[in-house]
């Protein structure tokens, strides 16, 4: 099966899409981890954010992983045993299937929804290919080994809070989306407990009169995150998957202030 950290963009946490800004530095290094070329990355940058240059981009690096994708799928039949064709005859079919209901925009959307569809369909097709790759290089095991995030990926999650597990969640969430969002739902109930006891030590340092502001002050952080992270009515898979990771970026965010606060 697929592996991903993608959360398509949700690469980005909390932003909306690649497809509709210049890749962020850790979308970038997802990209690349699964073979998408920096070729496709510079196409991006230079689209400006125009659709049609953006949509450009998009085809010409979904072809090429297509292409990519059939060609390893093609030496991995040629490979394996006769007994385990069949099998993965079928789990190809059950990874189109996922891929399809994924990244399928709903009816009526509009181009960002189209755009946040593009992308998934081209990441998940460079993630296949990547891990198809992977499992040539052991058919006889014929057993789908995840990737492992890089130095890089490693070092912002760091920065930004995030515990060593949950990363190791994602590793091992074979693009499963809703697997995707339980890691990510369990990292934000931990960054949630930061939030608490954080805010439970300033309460505990505050002037009666200073803790209204600072609670009115907390509310209104979390009404403005509610909002920016809303999912709307009929979003698909992929734009569930951008809400929890925009609401975990935005929760280890608040989290770090308020214990920079409290250090000072």
């Amino acid at each position: 099966m697929l592996h991903a950290w993608l959360c398509i963009v949700s690469c980005a946490l909390g932003a909306f899409s690649s497809a509709s800004h210049a890749a962020t530095e850790q979308e970038r290094s997802q990209y690349l981890a699964v073979k998408i070329r920096p070729s496709y990355l510079r196409c991006l940058d230079a689209a400006g954010g125009v659709t049609p240059a953006i949509k450009s981009c998009m085809s010409d690096e979904f072809a090429f992983q297509d292409k990519r994708l059939n060609a390893a799928y093609k030496q991995l039949m040629a490979a394996v045993g006769d007994a385990n064709r069949t099998p993965l005859k079928l789990e190809e079919r059950q990874w189109i299937k996922h891929k399809e209901s994924t990244c399928t925009s709903p009816d009526e959307s509009g181009q960002g929804a189209d755009m946040v569809g593009y992308d998934c369909a081209l990441v998940q097709t460079a993630t296949r290919a990547t891990e198809i790759e992977r499992r040539l290089t052991d058919p006889a095991t014929y057993g789908a080994k995840p990737l492992t995030a890089g130095r890089d990926v490693l070092a912002l999650n760091a920065k930004r809070g995030f515990r060593p597990s949950y990363q190791e969640c994602i590793d091992s969430s074979f693009a499963n989306n809703p697997r995707i969002i339980a890691c990510a739902d369990e990292e934000l109930e931990f960054q949630e407990s930061r939030i608490k006891h954080a805010r439970e030590q300033q309460d505990a340092r505050a002037a009666p009169a200073a803790r209204a502001s600072m609670e009115a002050d907390q509310k209104q952080w979390a009404d403005a995150l509610d909002k920016q992270c809303e999912v709307r009515p009929g979003a698909s898979q992929s734009e569930e998957v951008q809400a929890s990771d925009c609401m975990l970026e935005g929760t280890a965010t608040r989290a770090n202030e308020l214990e920079k606060l409290l250090a000072k």
